[in-house]
């Protein structure tokens, strides 16, 4: 009797309220309890030279998938790719337009809507995409019968300031904050050396 053979790459475990690991009977008993859905935007761009090209993204999924461990929260990713023009001299870098980002989102919210889904958190992970997601929350506000919210504002009330000081040096793009994050939330995709 031949033994059974499985993908030897899987080393995915199932997590609790990721869309992509759910079953219909699953997603119908989260409705039973919440409508509220967290939509990472990311990016796949370049990252110095010890970040992979999907950091945003995935820092952006692996952050909602903590919240959602918390929170009855369902995280639902739509896209990888953000708006990144400014990268496209990087190999690997892709870029969307900002009214192709936008219309993926606004399909999603309604088919999200249409299963139940009424509240909706946006999760930029991506400071290029920052306009894109606040005009997406004004337009699913405007436009549906569903409620939108950013995350970073929403949660911005709720933070103590930092006492901080003047900075002389730009640290943001694969910097120290960012690598920090992904050495905490991908830690495995980090090449440190």
């Amino acid at each position: 009797m031949a033994a059974p053979q499985t993908n030897p790459l899987w080393k995915e475990a199932k997590i609790k309220n990721y869309l992509p690991h759910m079953t219909v009977p699953e997603v119908e008993s989260f409705l039973e309890q919440s409508d509220m859905v967290i939509i990472p935007i990311g990016a796949l761009e370049q990252h110095s030279s010890h970040l992979p090209i999907g950091t945003d993204f995935i820092n952006g999924v692996e952050l909602c998938k903590l919240i959602a461990q918390e929170r009855e929260v369902l995280v639902a990713p739509v896209l990888m790719a953000g708006q990144s023009p400014y990268h496209m001299a990087f190999p690997g870098t892709i870029s969307l337009s900002a009214e192709t980002i936008v219309r993926v989102h606004m399909e999603t919210v309604e088919s999200l809507v249409q299963n139940g889904f009424k509240r909706f958190i946006f999760m930029n992970s991506h400071g290029g995409n920052r306009a894109i997601t606040t005009f997406l929350v004004d337009q699913i506000n405007q436009k549906t019968a569903a409620v939108a919210v950013d995350f970073s504002v929403a949660v911005s009330p709720f933070l103590k300031p930092e006492n901080t000081k003047n900075t002389t040096s730009l640290d943001r793009h694969a910097g120290v904050s960012e690598t920090c994050d992904s050495l905490y939330l991908m830690p495995s995709l980090v090449e440190i050396e």
